[in-house]
């Protein structure tokens, strides 16, 4: 107890409550080890002064800063009347005579002017010199101590670590042992609040400028920014932490994946069926094999149709003997049929054949593919097989032959899969 009040004897004065604090502070590690309480306490101490005690919690605050991590000031009485909003003449004399009122009730002799005792505090320029972390608390519809005196202080604090709650309820409501919660978790978890010891003043390995940061790896050098910290990687990753940080290769999951083929040809000429030819050969002729091809044809003519007839029999020949063999599925088109209805048996066959891993390439009938068209592609799939969210991929590579004529630079269709190649590299 302070001097007058409880059991303590003496005379109570707001001038002795500080001189009075001062012993207890001093004399804190000693009572908690007495206590069987570790020192330095490991989750670090919280100071905490309500309404006129919060005026010592600030004075204790500024002298003993490396005892306490937090500091709480719950509806703190009168702060100095320079820059305060409660100096104004009539507000500070309703606040003084409100104070008086609770003094006389607790029968207490005020020796001095409280006016006075209150205007010679200095709780502002004393919270400035604490760098912990501060909550302050006040409750709106308090009619003793006027809220912008709590305003005050924490306007008035310097750290960044602030918070000012102002309570819409009188008392102690849930919103009020909610923050004192919180506050007290942040106060465990934060190691950069000040600690009990000297305090040991880092500097920046760069500038030699105040270090706010050390190296995560090492816990040892220290910086004063990210922007100085990833200029001396280059240097300091040779000794972190016994040497730089190995690679470790990326690893992308993957998934079984085959290729195959879709067509759908119109013949309407003898360069229709070069055109095809360079196609069929082209799958054929592939590094990493195509396991089948769907194709849906018609032909202008009869004469056409005999030779696409014979093209598609002698690309079975050449499928049979292929290792592994290469799957053969072609339909003659009706001539009236639409796109889709073609489209549509090429996927009827497909979804009762091809294996579920299966990806469908739809290579253009005047266009011929590199043989390396499937090795190329396939690492792609069975990356994209891997991820349930992709449904396609698309190929953007390609080369187009060109030819110069009377009517200028036209489009002509490659004569082989090795000019094809040629033309990518």
């Amino acid at each position: 107890d302070f001097r007058g009040y409880g059991w303590s004897a003496g005379q109570p004065s707001l001038a002795t409550l500080f001189r009075d604090a001062e012993p207890f502070a001093e004399k804190l590690p000693e009572i908690l080890v007495q206590h069987g309480l570790a020192w330095p306490y490991p989750s670090g101490l919280i100071l905490s002064g309500c309404e006129l005690g919060a005026q010592v919690a600030v004075h204790l605050a500024a002298m003993f800063s490396g005892l306490f991590r937090g500091l709480v000031l719950d509806s703190a009485a009168g702060t100095s009347a320079t820059g305060d909003r409660c100096g104004h003449a009539a507000e500070r004399s309703g606040a003084l005579q409100r104070w008086r009122a609770e003094l006389e009730k607790a029968s207490l002799e005020v020796l001095q002017p409280l006016d006075a005792d209150l205007r010679s505090l200095g709780a502002l320029e004393k919270v400035r010199g604490y760098d912990g972390q501060l909550l302050v608390v006040h409750s709106l519809p308090d009619d003793d101590t006027p809220f912008e005196s709590s305003e005050s202080l924490h306007g008035a604090a310097r750290m960044q670590r602030k918070e000012l709650l102002l309570l819409k309820s009188k008392g102690r409501s849930e919103e009020y042992w909610v923050a004192m919660r919180r506050f007290c978790a942040k106060i465990q978890l934060d190691d950069s609040l000040p600690k009990v010891g000297a305090v040991v003043e880092h500097l920046c390995a760069i500038c030699a400028e105040k270090a706010t940061s050390k190296c995560g790896r090492c816990q040892k050098v220290w910086y004063c920014g990210r922007k100085h910290q990833a200029e001396h990687w280059k240097v300091h990753k040779v000794t972190c932490a016994g040497g730089p940080p190995e690679s470790t290769p990326k690893i992308e999951p993957e998934a079984e994946a085959c290729l195959e083929a879709a067509l759908i040809v119109d013949v309407c000429s003898d360069c229709d069926i070069d055109a095809l030819h360079l196609c069929f050969k082209a799958v054929v002729e592939q590094t990493e094999p195509t396991r089948a091809l769907h194709m849906s044809w018609r032909a202008a003519s009869s004469a056409l149709a005999k030779r696409v007839r014979e093209l598609v029999g002698d690309l079975s020949a050449t499928a049979a003997v292929q290792q592994p063999p290469l799957m053969l599925a072609v339909v003659e088109a009706q001539q009236d049929a639409s796109t889709c209805e073609r489209l549509r048996v090429l996927v009827d066959n497909m979804w009762q054949s091809a294996p579920s891993h299966a990806w469908v390439a739809f290579p253009d009938a005047h266009g011929v593919w590199s043989p390396r068209y499937a090795s190329v592609l396939l690492p792609t799939l069975r990356k994209a097989a891997a991820d349930s969210r992709v449904v396609a991929v698309s190929c953007l590579r390609c080369a187009k032959g060109r030819k110069e004529t009377c009517d200028g630079i036209v489009p002509v269709p490659l004569p082989s899969s090795d000019d094809v190649e040629a033309g990518i590299q």
